[in-house]
């Protein structure tokens, strides 16, 4: 009967990292297969693999690349090899050498699915979608139970803008194995449909605005345009001003007033909303909120001759003749013209300043000569 063969110090301490290796005693593990390295003159390919495998698990990953390629420099067609050097480069971020190590992976064993999943996973971050969507239908192909390469598929479908496509897609993944993490990117997909279709309407919005803009342009009494543009916008202080003034040229001041006053309430800065509101109110000789209007739009356009011109001549209706005639001075000032001059010299000498009125009257001559 022949003896038993002796099995060698270094195949002891191999297999006993291969053991240490299954109970997940990662340190142990390492240091069996490197004692059984150190005792080999020539070196064990398995162990510099599964020593790989061993400071993977404890993130050592540039080291374990070194074992990784040391079992490489063995056999260079070890397709396990080619593959773990993919995992170690793709937790290195190191996206285009990982590719490189799983396509030689997929050339030695092309019926391995995890080399094309893995694959698609590194050509993902380097943003080759199409190429990824056809690696992970290829690794469903070779494993149609794992859902994660339909989830991942289904990622790439996204990101091509297939999103119906990858919609269907999720849902075949969900159906192999219900997880939550596979609805909540079904509800990140809906809700990016949702923001496009959004965008989209309001987009279709601004051009429907738009045209009943330019439709108002051509036809300023047509009532019904504006109300169908503020349907859209109902906070556009814009659409309310147009709608003010269809109003007003209908002669419906009264609900002109209440238009301009919602323009203004939802932009009260509007020196323009106020000019036309103090009009109307002229029109409806309501003077008190013509003349607070005026007076609003002067502390947003204090440059504005025209604004202290109209509100002195409503200061002047009122008989409120010093007030009217401080407005006057001051658009005299910001623009001198015979017309204010005239009024400013009016309102002078009805107060029986003779010498100013007489002065004013004179700067309307000298403007004429001038002009002359």
């Amino acid at each position: 009967m022949p003896k038993p063969s002796a099995i060698s110090p270094t195949g002891n301490l191999s297999r006993l990292g291969d053991v240490l290796l299954q109970q997940q005693q990662w340190h142990e593990a390492i240091a069996a297969y490197n004692r059984a390295l150190a005792l080999n003159p020539q070196p064990l390919l398995w162990s510099y693999y599964n020593c790989a495998a061993a400071l993977l698990e404890l993130s050592r990953f540039e080291e374990a690349l070194q074992s990784c390629d040391r079992a490489l420099a063995i056999d260079p067609k070890f397709a396990d090899g080619h593959h773990r050097r993919g995992d170690l480069l793709l937790k290195l971020d190191r996206w285009a050498e990982a590719s490189a190590a799983y396509r030689q992976a997929i050339a030695l064993r092309p019926d391995f699915s995890w080399s094309y999943h893995n694959l698609g996973s590194a050509l993902m971050h380097l943003q080759q979608w199409e190429e990824s969507a056809q690696l992970f239908r290829r690794a469903h192909a070779l494993n149609p139970n794992f859902c994660w390469s339909l989830v991942s598929l289904a990622d790439a479908l996204v990101q091509l803008d297939r999103e119906a496509d990858a919609l269907a897609t999720y849902e075949k993944a969900l159906a192999l194995e219900p997880q939550a993490e596979i609805h909540q990117r079904i509800g990140n997909l809906l809700q990016r449909r949702a923001h496009r279709l959004q965008q989209q309407i309001e987009a279709l919005h601004i051009s429907a605005i738009d045209r009943y803009r330019q439709a108002i342009a051509l036809e300023p009494t047509n009532l019904q345009v504006c109300y169908q543009a503020l349907a859209l916008q109902p906070d556009n202080p814009d659409l309310y001003q147009m709608l003010a003034a269809s109003l007003a040229q209908n002669q419906q001041f009264d609900q002109a007033i209440v238009f301009y006053q919602l323009a203004l309430q939802l932009q009260p800065d509007r020196a323009d909303v106020l000019i036309e509101l103090a009009q109307v109110f002229v029109q409806q000789q309501q003077f008190e909120g013509a003349i607070d209007c005026y007076r609003r739009s002067i502390q947003l356009q204090p440059a504005s001759a025209e604004i202290y011109y109209q509100l002195g001549t409503l200061l002047e209706a009122q008989q409120e003749w010093n007030e009217a005639i401080d407005c006057y001075r001051k658009a005299v000032r910001l623009q001198p013209t015979a017309q204010i001059w005239q009024s400013l010299g009016d309102a002078l000498f009805h107060q029986e300043q003779w010498d100013a009125a007489m002065q004013a009257y004179l700067e309307i001559q000298s403007d004429s000569q001038a002009e002359d």
